[in-house]
C-alpha cells in the first residue's frame, strides 16, 4: 500500500456563476486539443470553488483542482507552469490568463470561508510536533498559527496479506507562510509514522508531510 493511501479526510466544520459553456467553447475551438484539455480543467476547478459551501463541502476543489488554483492565485506558482508548458509555443497563453485570473477572483470570495476543523489538533504531543514542524521550512514554521494531531491513537496500516507494516497518527499544521505571494493560509498534513520491526515492536518515530491545502486565515468565531 503505497503512502498516499494515509492521506485521511480533509474536515471541516466552518464555514458569479460559471461563464456560459457556448462562450467558452468559441473561445479555445481553435486550440490544440491538449491545450483545450488543461482549459477545460482550470473550468472545472472554477465551477467546483463556485459550488463550495462552507460547512457542508469537504473540499474546496480535488486533488487536479488544487493545482489549478494554486497557479490561480500565486503568480510564482503560475509562471513556474507556464514556463514548461508554453516553452515551445505560446498558443493559447492568453486564454489560460483570463480563466486563471477568472478562478482567482471566484476563489477571494470562498477560499476565506474554507478553515480548519478545530478537531484536527484536537491532540498533542511536544516531541512528535517537533517532527512535524521540522518537515516545513523556516518561514512556514515561523508562521504556525495550529499545530497538532487528529487522534490520539495509533491507526495500524496492514497490506493486502493482512501483515501489519507501520502504524500511524494523522496531524496537521496551519501556517501562514509569509514566502507565499498571496494572502491565504495553508493547511499540512504531516502524519507520525511508525514502521512495524516485528514482534509487536515498532521502530523510531517518524514525519511524513503528505500533502497541504489552500485555507483561509481565520476561524469563523475567531
Amino acid at each position: 500500500m503505497s503512502i498516499a493511501k494515509l492521506i485521511s479526510p480533509f474536515v471541516l466544520c466552518v464555514v458569479a456563476s460559471v461563464a456560459s459553456s457556448s462562450a467558452l467553447a468559441q473561445s479555445s475551438a481553435s486550440l490544440p486539443i491538449a491545450v483545450k484539455f488543461q482549459l477545460g480543467e482550470v473550468d472545472n476547478a472554477r465551477l467546483q470553488v463556485e459550488k463550495f459551501q462552507p460547512g457542508v463541502s469537504a473540499f474546496i476543489v480535488d486533488a487536479s483542482g488544487e493545482e489549478w488554483l494554486l497557479r490561480a492565485v500565486s503568480n510564482s506558482e503560475r509562471k513556474k507552469w507556464a514556463d514548461g508548458f508554453f516553452k515551445s509555443s505560446l498558443v493559447g497563453k492568453d486564454e489560460f490568463w483570463k480563466r486563471l485570473d477568472g478562478l482567482a477572483k471566484v476563489a477571494a470570495d470562498k477560499i476565506p470561508l474554507f478553515t480548519p476543523n478545530p478537531k484536527n489538533f484536537a491532540y498533542h504531543n511536544g516531541g512528535e510536533e517537533a517532527l512535524m514542524k521540522a518537515q516545513l521550512g523556516d518561514s512556514a514554521r515561523a508562521g504556525i498559527r495550529e499545530i497538532g494531531l487528529a487522534q490520539a491513537d495509533w491507526t495500524v496500516q496492514k497490506n493486502s496479506l493482512d501483515i501489519i507494516q507501520k502504524r500511524y497518527k494523522t496531524g496537521y499544521v496551519w501556517v501562514k507562510d509569509s514566502s507565499d505571494d498571496f494572502p491565504y493560509c495553508r493547511l499540512h498534513q504531516v502524519n507520525i509514522i511508525q514502521d512495524y520491526a516485528g514482534a509487536g515492536t515498532y521502530g523510531a518515530s517518524q514525519a511524513v508531510s503528505l500533502a497541504n491545502w489552500l485555507v483561509g486565515c481565520q476561524l469563523k468565531n475567531g
